[in-house]
C-alpha cells in the first residue's frame, strides 16, 4: 500500500497537499504481472480520479500501461521509469484527453519507505500552463512492528 501527497509548487499555485492512494500486487503464476489500482485527485477542491495499472519491467526500465477513470471520461496512460542508480529514478508519462498532461520527472528513494519524486507536467491543451509537482510517498510496512 502507498499513499502520498501531491504538491503543486508552480508560482501562482495555492500549495494545498492533494491525496491519493494505491495498492500494487501481482497476479498469474510463473510470470506474475505487477498490477496497481488506486485513486488521486483526492482534496475537497477537486473530484478524484481512479485507475488501474499494469508495468512490467525489462533491461532499460519498467513500462507501464492503464486507464483512468475521471468523472467525465475514461482515457488511458502509458509510462516509462528508468532507474540511474539505488536511489534515483527518471520518469515520464502521458494521459490522453486534452484536460491531461504528460509529464517528467525524478523520484528519490529516501529510504525503503519514503520516496519524493520532482516534476514538471506540460498540458495537452496548448492553452494550459505548465504545472510543477512534488510528489511525496509513504508505502511498505512503515507503520507496523517488527513483529508483524
Amino acid at each position: 500500500l502507498e499513499a502520498g501527497f501531491d504538491f503543486d509548487i508552480s508560482p501562482t499555485a495555492d500549495n494545498d497537499a492533494i491525496g491519493n492512494v494505491k495498492y500494487a500486487f501481482e497476479l498469474g503464476g510463473k510470470t506474475k504481472l505487477p498490477l496497481a489500482i488506486g485513486s488521486y485527485n483526492m482534496h475537497q477542491k477537486f473530484k478524484s480520479a481512479s485507475y488501474a495499472v499494469a508495468g512490467r519491467t525489462f533491461g532499460f526500465g519498467r513500462l507501464s500501461l492503464g486507464a483512468l477513470r475521471t468523472e467525465s471520461a475514461t482515457r488511458w496512460f502509458a509510462g516509462v521509469d528508468r532507474p540511474i542508480s539505488d536511489r534515483w529514478t527518471l520518469m515520464a508519462d502521458y494521459t490522453s484527453g486534452r484536460e491531461n498532461y504528460w509529464s517528467a520527472g525524478v523520484n528519490c528513494n529516501l529510504n525503503d519507505h519514503i520516496s519524493i519524486l520532482v516534476g514538471a507536467e506540460y498540458p495537452n491543451d496548448p492553452g494550459a500552463d505548465v504545472i510543477y509537482s512534488l510528489h511525496l510517498a509513504i508505502c511498505g510496512k512503515l507503520f507496523h512492528s517488527s513483529s508483524n
